[in-house]
């Protein structure tokens, strides 16, 4: 009986415990629902959540968003720009660039890969409200781009710009609750950059950035760097360069206005200062100039009776020098003025041209003083100048084998030449020989006081017996003599007078250009 009692009164706990439930329609928290199997269910349930969002959204919903792009898109007209009737739309550019170069002086052009952006204000697209008060920005891809109004900007000296759109077109736009708009997007512009190479390869250049509006006047838009919080609007990093000849040395920013005959134009420049590094025009071009022009100049310690090697050696010269400057003007444009490098070769053919003509010089008056004089005494004594004259060549201490009829004896040349002319034989050189030697080159030898010539060892009967051997003898003595070589005047001169004078071109040139592009670079970063 009892455990009736106790069933009924557990039955009817259990039923007002389920009723009351029911009525707040609360379930328990050990109530598990039964997992529903069915796909329709499953489908039903998903389109309510679509069409009813949660009543209560925990920071940003994406319904809000979705809400604001099409409360303000409405009745927007991307056509019309900002403040259309209350004065010109005000657009703030900056940009940061990714690479920088190359640089082509063959066609006046370079190459800049760069984040363009621009910021302006368009009210039409605030979003500030009760709302929306949780969104601070809203960060759009490139679909909306094309919904709202965006500056005509373009690159006034670009010979082409492209946009990248791999894998997506690389454009951004963010907009703030006042209507602030970011618009950025990547490009590479390859811009026009005339090039003045007076100087090359020690050129300083100029190339300019230029971009505005391509349809508005500066009454409708006007154009504005930007700088936030110190920064500066265009910021070229040294790790972006991607110069090989060049180096960026600084690049400057500026506004104006540009007039044309459709109109005043709001125009951004930016100019970057660039300077060429000559190192491989040392390597390629200025060294082997100077050693080209040494080697003709080698030339002058050739005996001047060795005729084929010094034509041979001048030729070549001449002709290597000319190829090396066809070369090196193939890798720059066909322009109408000379270049620094094209006055230095220049030059460097100079010197070796006058090298080849001072050995034709030198072989002319050799073959000019042989020839027969008319005067048989003035022929004589000319013979016997020359053949003493051989004293002082490389037969001076040749033993010397003179043949007179069926016999022969051998005699030492630089002794017969000394006795010939009254001089007695040589035995020690004192600082009055090399006093004598050397003015020799300069003033004529009747003007050298001979102290051996006035008290002469030898008796008149023997000096012209030596006289006679002499002249008897003069043929062989040629030809021994141009087996053995003898030395020009002019040969001797120019052994210094090259040297020298190639020595001070150089240092004039290379004082001359150098001190113009550093005045020419101060000039750009102090004042540009």
């Amino acid at each position: 009986m009892a455990w009736r009692v106790c069933s009924v009164r557990f039955v009817v706990v259990w039923l007002m415990l389920m009723w009351h439930l029911e009525a707040r329609n609360v379930e328990p928290e050990s109530y598990n629902p039964p997992r529903q199997t069915t796909r329709h269910h499953r489908r039903d349930t998903s389109d309510e959540t679509n069409k009813d969002p949660p009543k209560h959204c925990h920071g940003i919903c994406p319904q809000h968003i979705s809400a604001t792009l099409d409360s303000f898109l409405s009745d927007y007209d991307n056509r019309i720009r900002p403040g259309f009737g209350e004065g010109p739309t005000k657009v703030q550019s900056y940009y940061y660039v990714t690479g920088f170069g190359p640089a082509s002086e063959q066609d006046m052009e370079y190459t800049l890969d760069m984040f363009f952006r621009q910021r302006w204000r368009d009210e039409r697209l605030a979003f500030a409200s009760n709302s929306t008060q949780n969104i601070n920005e809203l960060v759009l891809n490139s679909k909306m781009v094309e919904s709202v109004w965006t500056p005509d900007s373009f690159f006034r000296n670009g010979k082409k710009s492209i946009a990248h759109n791999t894998t997506v077109p690389n454009r951004l736009l963010r907009i703030d609750p006042k209507g602030n708009i970011l618009y950025t997007m990547r490009l590479t512009v390859k811009a026009k950059c005339p090039m003045l190479l007076n100087d090359f390869p020690m050129d300083v250049h100029t190339c300019a950035l230029l971009f505005s509006s391509y349809g508005y006047t500066k009454d409708e838009v006007e154009f504005f760097w930007y700088s936030e919080n110190g920064a500066q609007p265009v910021d070229c990093p040294q790790s972006s360069s991607r110069l090989n000849q060049f180096e960026l040395i600084n690049y400057t920013w500026s506004s104006y206005v540009l007039h044309t005959v459709s109109g005043d134009y709001s125009v951004l420049e930016t100019k970057f200062h660039l300077r060429r590094q000559m190192g491989y025009y040392v390597i390629q071009a200025y060294l082997p100039c100077v050693l080209i022009v040494i080697l003709s100049q080698i030339s002058f310690w050739i005996n001047k009776e060795a005729v084929p090697a010094r034509t041979v050696s001048g030729i070549m010269t001449v002709l290597s020098l000319t190829t090396l400057s066809i070369s090196t003007r193939q890798s720059l444009p066909k322009v109408a003025y000379a270049t620094a490098l094209d006055w230095y070769m220049a030059v460097c053919f100079g010197f070796c041209f006058f090298a080849l003509i001072e050995f034709a010089t030198v072989n002319y008056f050799h073959l000019k003083f042989q020839k027969p004089n008319a005067n048989p005494k003035e022929a004589e004594n000319e013979k016997l100048a020359r053949n003493i004259s051989f004293s002082c060549s490389a037969l001076r201490k040749r033993i010397f084998e003179i043949r007179r009829g069926e016999g022969a004896f051998q005699v030492n040349l630089n002794d017969l030449f000394r006795m010939a002319s009254g001089l007695p034989f040589e035995k020690e050189r004192g600082y009055k020989y090399y006093a004598r030697s050397a003015l020799s080159y300069v003033l004529p030898r009747r003007c050298l006081k001979d102290d051996a010539r006035a008290s002469t060892p030898y008796t008149t009967a023997e000096i012209t017996l030596a006289q006679k051997v002499l002249a008897e003898v003069e043929e062989q003595i040629c030809d021994a003599a141009m087996t053995q070589g003898g030395v020009s005047r002019i040969d001797e001169l120019s052994r210094v007078v090259f040297p020298l004078a190639f020595f001070l071109f150089n240092g004039m040139y290379w004082f001359s250009y150098l001190t113009h592009q550093g005045h020419e670079v101060a000039y750009r970063l102090m004042w540009e």
